[in-house]
């Protein structure tokens, strides 16, 4: 589960840098490393993510509860308005992190909020302000605030425990009646050449890199971050999910978020050591892309186009989820997500594969591929 202590960051550069610079390899590494040191990911068969509970301060909920991963939103000199912002992309994240425990509606999820907030920081957001903020957004999405901690410090107090103001969410949700046939997040191997992966991509294409990983840890500025309005489309896709989990539509399935689809990824393959191939075609096509055949762009421009369309899709922190699908039923399965408006931004984009390799193919050719061995072991060293 990730811990509090994990959100103090250091950029690797200390200069803003864009995008177009970074090298595919060297994102993927540093997100690895970042995400491992600070207990985002782990390399063996244990599990990070939703937790059972077996009591709870609520009589609401039941004796098994599962509890989502800690999402924590991090001050860094920001307006009042864009920590509102994240505060409901946290939430989001938080539930759709519980999507594999087969949730019915929003009505039967459960927050808690703690808030630790520099002294300093008062003049930005206040407590009462914050309480009274998350309480009207749960009201109006049908959600549930379980409790609500405040605590105050000085950053330059010597026994103060965070360097910057911090508000992390946690998501509850009572175990589904049908939770024997939810699905775990680990693929199945057994049928892996007759299974599909496919994205339901909650971003609706927008890729936004902003706020991400990835640009905490290069620095980048200037990009626009994931935003969400309202849960009426999370409550669309929480329908969906559970329609495909009752009638056995999925094998397994996992939500996007810190890290991005890379990290999602990369969480179900080490769990088994099962090796991945991943397309981004449908994840980078924009036609708003000069082809390279007009006689006013270069194919090296191209080139640094492409580069950056795939860093976005791999490390984008939208809403949405993997799922591993059985192949036989990919038609029913694309009427389904029709019915539900979602098949516009649900697209196949890989397979499990034999050679034990997490592979990434693009425009026909492969632009990236490595052993889970050796990833264990350069991560571990």
């Amino acid at each position: 589960m990730m811990q509090n202590k994990s959100i103090s960051f250091n950029p690797m550069v200390s200069k803003s840098v864009y995008l177009e610079t970074i090298g595919l390899n060297d994102s993927i590494f540093q997100v690895l490393k970042h995400s491992l040191n600070n207990n985002n990911l782990s390399l063996g068969n244990q599990k990070k993510g939703n937790t059972l509970i077996k009591s709870c301060d609520s009589k609401n909920l039941s004796e098994n509860t599962v509890a989502s991963e800690n999402y924590s939103i991090l001050f860094e000199d920001e307006s009042t308005h864009k920590i509102l912002l994240k505060i409901k992309m946290s939430i989001a994240h938080a539930i759709t992190n519980l999507i594999s425990i087969n949730i019915s509606s929003l009505k039967n999820i459960y927050l808690s909020v703690s808030a630790k907030i520099d002294l300093k920081d008062e003049k930005i957001i206040t407590h009462e302000y914050l309480y009274k903020f998350i309480s009207q957004f749960c009201s109006f999405s049908q959600l549930t605030l379980l409790y609500f901690m405040n605590s105050n410090f000085e950053k330059n107090s010597e026994d103060h425990e965070f360097s910057n103001s911090l508000i992390t969410v946690k998501a509850y949700s009572p175990i589904s009646p049908d939770i024997n046939i939810a699905r775990t997040t680990s693929f199945d191997s057994d049928i892996r050449e007759k299974s599909f992966l496919l994205l339901i991509d909650l971003g609706f294409g927008l890729n936004r890199i902003g706020g991400s990983l990835l640009s905490k840890i290069y620095n980048l500025s200037g990009y626009h971050v994931p935003e969400i309005n309202s849960l009426k489309d999370i409550q669309k896709f929480l329908v969906l999910i559970r329609i495909l989990i009752r009638y056995r539509l999925i094998l397994r399935c996992y939500d996007r978020s810190i890290g991005g689809l890379f990290l999602t990824i990369a969480k179900m393959s080490f769990s088994e050591k099962i090796g991945i191939s991943v397309n981004l075609d449908m994840l980078t096509f924009d036609d708003k892309i000069t082809d390279w055949g007009d006689y006013k762009i270069r194919p090296e421009q191209i080139s640094v186009q492409r580069n950056e369309s795939s860093l976005k899709s791999l490390f984008c922190e939208e809403l949405g989820a993997v799922i591993q699908i059985p192949a036989s039923k990919r038609n029913l399965i694309m009427k389904v997500l029709q019915k539900s408006g979602l098949s516009k931004y649900s697209h196949i984009i890989g397979t499990l594969n034999h050679s034990e390799k997490i592979e990434i193919f693009q425009d026909g050719k492969k632009i990236w591929e490595e052993s889970i061995k050796n990833l264990c072991q350069i991560l571990t060293e």
